[in-house]
């Protein structure tokens, strides 16, 4: 028998951050929209976005390239993309397999050009 996968929605947590805080959930979701959104439009303007030991999403840029196909005997153009890389950070990991608490920090928004120690506008 395979393990059940469990799974609780943005909605749910929202609810229940909500009654943590003593605020309506309707606010909690659209703080969490917001967030989401802002991380999404981060890296698409080509930013690395590093949430401190919780998650890092580097974008990618593939450029346009021709594929050919030894079954089709043609060429096939693959057209530019950006894809975004998303690593786990040792936090989280921590988190969920020690059950250690998890450090409260809050994400930061990298360059593309920024080097280690500089900070991004």
């Amino acid at each position: 028998m395979g393990k059940t996968i469990k799974s609780i929605s943005q909605k749910e947590i929202a609810r229940e951050i909500s009654v943590e805080l003593n605020m309506l959930a309707e606010i909690i979701s659209r703080i969490i929209d917001l967030e989401q959104r802002k991380t999404m439009e981060y890296c698409k303007k080509g930013f690395k976005v590093i949430k401190k030991n919780y998650l890092t999403l580097t974008p990618i840029n593939k450029p346009e390239k021709t594929v050919f196909s030894y079954i089709t005997n043609k060429e096939y153009k693959v057209i530019a993309k950006t894809v975004v890389k998303v690593t786990v950070g040792e936090g989280f990991k921590s988190f969920v397999n020690d059950n250690l608490p998890m450090k409260d920090k809050l994400c930061r928004f990298v360059g593309k050009s920024s080097k280690k120690g500089e900070k991004s506008k």
